[in-house]
């Protein structure tokens, strides 16, 4: 099984909607984004900067896709900032969502720190390999991409 691994990008944004769509079950709370929030929450996490996020192609077709990288913490939370009130419509109308995140919004607030605090200087955030694909070796093969990259930006 050869894979190839391209960076996310405009041009690759789609693919990892797809994916996303197909590996995300309804009780995801990214499930019930938009396409469009979607792709504005991916395109903040794997900005230009991050070359260690990526999607894995098998014959042209989009099998999984890892988000990892520095200053992840950040960027989820200027695209929180940026798409509170589009968030915040999607937790008003999905209500299953409501108090798993009002608990962590206090959590958060009672340890004033944020959710994803860590020391790591890397973190994944999502790896993804829809459900049709998956125990086939293809999670196996992006950690092993990523591993690489890793090794080539000089983290261990």
């Amino acid at each position: 099984m050869a894979l190839k691994f391209l960076n996310i990008t405009d041009d690759t944004i789609s693919s990892i909607i797809h994916v996303h769509r197909l590996s995300y079950l309804d009780d995801h709370f990214t499930s019930k984004f938009s396409n469009i929030l979607l792709t504005k929450y991916y395109l903040s996490l794997a900005d230009e900067s991050n070359v260690l996020s990526f999607i894995a192609y098998e014959h042209g077709e989009p099998v999984g896709f890892v988000i990892c990288g520095k200053g992840l913490n950040n960027n989820v939370k200027k695209f929180v900032n940026d798409n509170f009130v589009k968030l915040a419509m999607v937790v008003l109308l999905e209500p299953q969502f409501i108090v798993p995140k009002i608990k962590a919004l206090f959590s958060r607030f009672s340890r004033n720190k944020s959710k994803w605090s860590s020391n790591a200087e890397v973190r994944v955030l999502s790896i993804a390999v829809p459900s049709d694909f998956q125990g086939k070796g293809y999670g196996r093969l992006m950690m092993r991409e990523l591993d690489v990259r890793l090794v080539a930006e000089r983290i261990s």
